[in-house]
């Protein structure tokens, strides 16, 4: 199975048209106010129109982070549905950080938001990232074409 450099794009929704990977690089801030300092990579595949991520980011450096963690650049805009999975691995982060949440909003963003659940979103846990800590992600959703 071979795919030209230009995606051909096929009117039949039953042909794979399109497949790529390659490498992203996430940064991670606080939605409020503060800054987080970074060294990231991650990798992604698309098939058609769905995109599986990775991605390892390595807290360096916090200045007094407030409200939910947001990764920025993803490697595609979301379709207009929010539909996918994310999977968030924190090591290392304040002990508080108990039940880590992600949400991936539609309609064309290339943001992911952290949230921690207890029953219900709580958009507070920027606080609880810690300098020498790591998140590790993966995920998939719809990308806008």
């Amino acid at each position: 199975l071979q795919f030209p450099a230009i995606q051909n794009a096929s009117s039949n929704l039953n042909t794979l048209d399109d497949y790529e990977e390659g490498g992203w690089t996430p940064t991670l801030t606080p939605s409020g106010t503060g800054t987080i300092s970074t060294s990231a990579f991650g990798s992604y595949q698309k098939v058609g129109r769905r995109v599986f991520y990775t991605a390892y980011i390595a807290v360096n450096s916090v200045s007094a982070p407030t409200g939910a963690i947001v990764v920025n650049g993803l490697p595609f805009p979301t379709g207009s549905l929010a539909e996918g999975a994310v999977c968030v691995m924190p090591n290392g982060t304040s002990a508080g950080w108990t039940s880590p949440w992600g949400h991936l909003p539609g309609g064309g963003a290339t943001v992911l938001a952290f949230y921690q659940w207890t029953g219900s979103r709580i958009s507070v846990c920027a606080h609880l990232i810690v300098a020498g800590s790591d998140i590790r992600l993966m995920g998939n959703y719809d990308a806008a074409n």
